[in-house]
C-alpha cells in the first residue's frame, strides 16, 4: 500500500521495525511522547456506541517496543508476523468466538503495519487464519465458503439461510489490489458473494475512495454484527462465552487495509428473508458479543484523535482526508 504521506507515522508505523530479529528480548525506548490515557471512552468517541469493547485504556501504558517472543523482531503492542501479544499480559487483551470460521487473504504488496485484519486474528485467534494470496488453501467444498466482496450477484445475510455457509472469506489489500485477487483467481471469483449494510469509515489513513469503504476489521465486524442481527438475535446463546466479555466488562448494551468498504453495498435487502432471524418483536438487542473485534481499532482511532485534539492549532492532520475527520471540541 502506498505511504501517502501521513505524518503520524509514530503512532501506528513504529509497531514495524527495520532492525533484525535479536537473540534475546528486550525492551526498547521509545522518544516518543505518549498520551495520558482516556478514564473511559471519551465522549467526542464515534466508540461510545460500542457498549462490549473492553477498556483499552492500559494500551496508552505501553510506550516501548518489545521483542516478540517467538521472532523477537521489536514490536508494539502485536507482533504482525506471530500474531503474539507483546509488552503486557496476554490475558489483558480480550479474546472472543465467532459462529463460523474466517480466512483472511492478503495481498502480498499489502504492507503489514497497514493492515488491519491482523486484529481479529489477535482477538478470536481460534477462528481466524491469515494466508498470503500466493499460497491460500484450496477449499474443498466451495459452496460452504461466502465471499465478503461487493458484486451484482451479492447477497445480504438476510437472504442466505445460516445452514448454507460455514467459512468467510475476506481479502485485504488496497481496493486494487483486492478487486485483481477476486478477479485473477478462479477460486475466489467462484465464491458466492456476500455484501453488507452501506456505513462510513473511522480509518484514518487517506484514501482516494469514498467514506464508505471501510477498513479491512471494519468491514468484518460489521459482516459479524449483521450475522448476530439475521440469525442470532433469537437463540440462546451463551452472551458471555460468545462474547468473551466475561474479562471484567459485563455492560452489554464500529483496509480492507486501506481497500476496505468491500463487502459494503447499497443495494437493498430482498422483501424474502430466508435467515433464521426472529420478529422485531421478539428478537433480542445486541448485546455486545462482537464488539471486541474493534479493540485495537478503537485505541489507534481515539489515540489518534486524541493527540490532534490536543495539539490543536499546532498540528494539521492530513490535509487529504476529509473534512471534519479530528473530532475538535469546537465542531
Amino acid at each position: 500500500m502506498e505511504d501517502l504521506g501521513w505524518n503520524f507515522d509514530d503512532i501506528i508505523e513504529e509497531n514495524i521495525s527495520k532492525q533484525e530479529p535479536q537473540k534475546q528480548a528486550a525492551s526498547i525506548p521509545s522518544s516518543r511522547s505518549s498520551l495520558l490515557p482516556p478514564e473511559s471512552t471519551p465522549s467526542w468517541s464515534f466508540f461510545n456506541e460500542f457498549h462490549g469493547i473492553s477498556d483499552t485504556s492500559f494500551l496508552y501504558a505501553l510506550s516501548d517496543r518489545n521483542a516478540c517472543p517467538k521472532c523477537q523482531k521489536p514490536v508494539k503492542y502485536f507482533c504482525y508476523w506471530c500474531f503474539e501479544i507483546v509488552g503486557c499480559p496476554p490475558e489483558q487483551v480480550p479474546k472472543i468466538r465467532l459462529p463460523i470460521k474466517m480466512d483472511v487473504i492478503k495481498h502480498e504488496n499489502e504492507r503489514d503495519g497497514k493492515s488491519t485484519a491482523v486484529h481479529a486474528k489477535i482477538i478470536a485467534p481460534d477462528d481466524v487464519e491469515i494466508y498470503p494470496w500466493n499460497n491460500f488453501p484450496e477449499y474443498d467444498d466451495p459452496d460452504e465458503v461466502v465471499l465478503l466482496f461487493v458484486g451484482k450477484d451479492a447477497k445480504t445475510l438476510s437472504q442466505m439461510p445460516q445452514a448454507s455457509f460455514s467459512k468467510l472469506v475476506v481479502v485485504d489489500g488496497t481496493w486494487a489490489q483486492a478487486t485483481k485477487m477476486v478477479r485473477d483467481t478462479p477460486q475466489l471469483a467462484r465464491l458466492r458473494r456476500v455484501t453488507i449494510a452501506p456505513r462510513k469509515t473511522l480509518f484514518w489513513r487517506f484514501q482516494n475512495k469514498d467514506e464508505h469503504h471501510l477498513a479491512t476489521i471494519e468491514a468484518m465486524y460489521y459482516f459479524f454484527r449483521e450475522y448476530y442481527d439475521a440469525y442470532e438475535a433469537g437463540t440462546e446463546l451463551d452472551t458471555v462465552e460468545a462474547s468473551g466479555l466475561g474479562r471484567g466488562h459485563m455492560n452489554f448494551g464500529k483496509d480492507v487495509g486501506q481497500t476496505d468498504g468491500l463487502g459494503s453495498s447499497s443495494q437493498s435487502a430482498s422483501t424474502t428473508d430466508v435467515s433464521a432471524s426472529t420478529s422485531a418483536s421478539t428478537a433480542r438487542p445486541y448485546d455486545g458479543r462482537y464488539d471486541n473485534m474493534l479493540f485495537y481499532y478503537k485505541f489507534f482511532y481515539e489515540m489518534i484523535q486524541g493527540k490532534y485534539r490536543q495539539d490543536q492549532g499546532k498540528r494539521v492532520f492530513n490535509k487529504r482526508q476529509r473534512e471534519g475527520y479530528i473530532q475538535y471540541d469546537d465542531e
